[in-house]
């Protein structure tokens, strides 16, 4: 077990490396799924607690949630785009592979965390939100074998939007219903 889990940082920090490798074992290995979601997991409650943890529980509980949703929001959409209306003519799609690379991308996200000291919240969030981007696009360029990273990064940026947006929308009402402030 505990091997296991020095294997599970040991991938996550390779994805946060930019190493797209860690993609391909991610993809050929379906029993990477736990781990992935995990990955994602950690994520939502990095978020969570660096940008709503002054809001209290109610506050980082409903993030942990919302946050989830835009990821997958995020993921699927990506791979429905990428691999349904925008393949390139090798594109070869598996739905669970993709997602275990889009989590194991995730990673960067970590550091969200990091939102939680005073007057770096902002730079933080940028900084993190790009890095999983860039992750992202590697994973989404392994996983749909594209040629072309321009593609990758299109289809990942715009979904990658669009989620943002709904997921913000979330945020909105979600914490207006239920009179939580940060």
């Amino acid at each position: 077990m505990r091997g296991d889990m020095k294997l599970f940082f040991i991938r996550a920090f390779r994805a946060a490396r930019l190493d797209a490798g860690v993609f391909d074992e991610v993809m050929e290995n379906p029993k990477l799924m736990t781990q992935a979601i995990i990955v994602v997991f950690f994520y939502g409650a990095a978020v969570a607690y660096g940008t709503f943890g002054r809001a209290g529980v109610a506050g980082i509980n409903s993030a942990i949630i919302i946050t989830l949703a835009g990821w997958y929001i995020w993921a699927f959409s990506t791979y429905i785009v990428g691999a349904r209306l925008f393949p390139e003519t090798q594109t070869t799609a598996d739905r669970k592979a993709f997602m275990r690379a889009m989590g194991f991308a995730s990673s960067p996200g970590w550091l969200r965390l990091l939102g939680l000291i005073p007057e770096l919240g902002g730079a933080i969030f940028v900084g993190a939100s790009l890095w999983m981007i860039v992750a992202s696009v590697v994973a989404v360029k392994k996983a749909l074998n594209y040629t072309s990273t321009q593609r990758a990064a299109a289809i990942t940026v715009v979904c990658w939007i669009l989620s943002t947006l709904f997921q913000g929308l979330l945020y909105i009402i979600f914490f207006s219903a239920f009179g939580i402030s940060q």
